[in-house]
């Protein structure tokens, strides 16, 4: 069977692979250059530390007139590492999350979640993550938003629910 050729005699399937391991490399590199993950996850993970469990995080911001910023991620979640890795890392975003809210971090990477933990993924509805949660004092869900958010996306979010506070 004689495949079409191009000039100098190459054939449309060699012309293919070629294209194929072009484009097999460019992924590996951009994968392994850590632009898909966004970065370091565990940047964001001191931000996350402030509170000890939701009630003491609901205290703080009740006593500090601010909201509670839950965040719903797992350590085997792509998106959740790129999440914070990227967006949650930035000094800036944490800043403007810092100044209407108290970071609370809800990992339901584990099964067997501490039950404070358990009870509040199951009262938050949470169904995907990453997901983003604003609670106020009486445990009203101001405003929630799935997915890995943008700079720009996440404290427009956040803007919109410290004004519905």
């Amino acid at each position: 069977m004689n495949l079409p050729t191009r000039r100098g005699g190459i054939t449309l399937s060699i012309i293919i692979v070629l294209i194929l391991l072009v484009g097999l490399m460019v992924t590996f590199f951009v994968v392994r250059s850590g632009a898909i993950h966004g970065g370091n996850p565990e940047a964001s993970d001191n931000f996350f530390q402030t509170a000890g469990t939701f009630s003491d995080a609901q205290t703080t911001a009740a006593t500090e007139g601010k909201l509670v910023f839950v965040l719903a991620t797992a350590d085997w979640c792509p998106p959740c590492r790129s999440f914070r890795g990227g967006t949650l890392a930035d000094p800036a975003v944490q800043d403007q999350i810092a100044s209407v809210a108290i970071p609370y971090k809800l990992d339901v990477t584990n099964q067997n979640l501490p039950a404070h933990d358990a009870e509040l993924a199951q009262m938050l509805g949470v169904s995907s993550i990453p997901a983003v949660y604003a609670v106020d004092s009486d445990n009203n869900i101001i405003a929630s938003a799935v997915g890995n958010l943008s700079n720009r996306q996440l404290t427009s979010w956040l803007s919109n629910a410290a004004s519905q506070q």
